[in-house]
């Protein structure tokens, strides 16, 4: 058996991408069963040895219960691209003047990878087999083969005269889903977090709230920001993801949300390129509203509240109590979810339709401006009250729109 030599082992690893190099020369080799290659070898001869070297790649990841690595077309294409790169310059190298760094080729072949290394080499002729053991010895070119990351591995190899040039990527690729089918999946997450953390349900708020929150989606995902205050909404929180991994999302949403208070929220996502991220990205947001103290205070409750405030106003001008009527109440509701939905100016001029109609936070308090109205009859009547809560309701809103309409008053 002749002598076995390799001439020169460098190894570079610039930021978080690694990059190996090996140059190896062989002399001789001894009999194999293993792929062998000459300086005559054919394309059907470097094919064979490129699937044997994937396949001796992935048998030290079984054995080591990693997940195996599948080959790519479009990562293949860059990998013969730098083969046929190296063997122009006749040169062993990741860099060329003016040429693209390995993260800038991937780019450019529009893979959407999340981590990427290389390994290339250099020989007048090998044995895979040998070859590969060369890179299991070199420790920066066994983390590459045995990274439990990576997904994807292309092998080309590309000959030239008597030289053979070999490149060997590897990448963490991702497939994106449609934002359609990615929100049903991150809106199931956070209903189930949410009840499990807060014990209680969570509002999710559809229609023009979810349309919002996907406007944000899609600005965020353009690196502009959404002001969180919206007249009809009350103060919200604005919260904004970007992640090519939906298991990632999933778990920042979880991260980012945890220490703030709300009952209400809503999701919109959208897909697409992001300038950290050429492969593409998920971008969501969600919008989360405070909630407030009377969650679980009956909707009685609520109405007895209002009712013992008007009347204790009166009293302390010497008017009679008001008697509460069923009837109006049930009308004094539509107008209160009408003034949410619409706020028309017409409720602004209340007492020519004997209505008023007001937001509040706090149900023991009348504004000061209508204890003139409530107190200008001393004499008894009736009084309908209509509490809307927002959040009940299944809209956002951490306030309370009230509505009296009177009777003989």
């Amino acid at each position: 058996m002749k002598e076995l030599k390799i001439l020169f082992i460098k190894l570079k690893m610039p930021c978080f991408i690694f990059f190996f190099i090996i140059i190896l020369f062989f002399n001789g080799w001894p009999a194999s069963t293993s792929p062998q290659l000459t300086q005559t070898g054919s394309s059907k001869d470097l094919e064979k040895a490129e699937k044997e070297f994937l396949n001796m790649i992935n048998r030290e990841r079984e054995k080591r219960g990693l997940p195996p690595l599948y080959d790519n077309n479009r990562l293949g294409r860059v990998s013969i691209h730098h083969s046929q790169k190296m063997a122009a310059e006749e040169q062993l190298s990741h860099t060329f003047p003016a040429y693209m760094r390995l993260s800038e080729r991937l780019e450019e072949a529009g893979l959407p990878f999340i981590k990427a290394g290389e390994n290339v080499a250099y020989s007048k002729g090998y044995v895979v087999e040998d070859v590969h053991e060369g890179f299991m010895l070199s420790p920066g070119h066994r983390q590459n083969i045995l990274d439990p990351d990576y997904t994807h591995c292309s092998i080309r190899i590309v000959q030239k005269n008597r030289d053979l040039y070999i490149t060997q990527e590897f990448a963490k690729l991702y497939s994106l889903l449609r934002k359609e089918k990615i929100l049903p999946v991150l809106k199931e997450e956070m209903v189930y977090w949410f009840q499990k953390k807060h014990k209680f349900p969570l509002t999710l708020f559809p229609g023009e709230v979810g349309d919002f929150a996907e406007f944000c989606a899609e600005e965020n995902l353009r690196g502009r920001k959404v002001k969180s205050a919206n007249e009809k909404w009350g103060s919200f929180y604005i919260v904004n993801l970007i992640s090519p991994e939906l298991e990632d999302l999933k778990k920042e949403l979880r991260k980012k949300i945890g220490p703030i208070k709300f009952q209400g929220a809503a999701l919109g996502a959208a897909v697409g390129i992001h300038p950290d991220h050429p492969g593409g990205v998920y971008s969501l947001t969600a919008l989360l509203f405070p909630g407030h103290k009377h969650r679980d205070t009956s909707k009685k409750k609520l109405t007895k509240y209002v009712l013992k405030e008007v009347n204790r106003i009166r009293y302390y001008k010497g008017c009679r109590k008001l008697k509460y009527s069923k009837t109006l109440s049930r009308k004094a509701v539509e107008a209160a979810k009408l003034f949410y939905n619409h706020q028309e100016s017409s409720f602004s001029n209340t007492e020519a339709r004997q209505i008023l109609v007001y937001q509040t936070y706090n149900l023991r308090s009348i504004p000061n401006k209508f204890e003139d109205f409530l107190t200008k009859q001393e004499g008894s009547g009736r009084v309908g009250i209509g509490v809307f809560d927002p959040l009940r309701n299944g809209f956002p809103g951490n306030f309370f729109i009230v509505a009296l309409i009177f009777d003989d008053l």
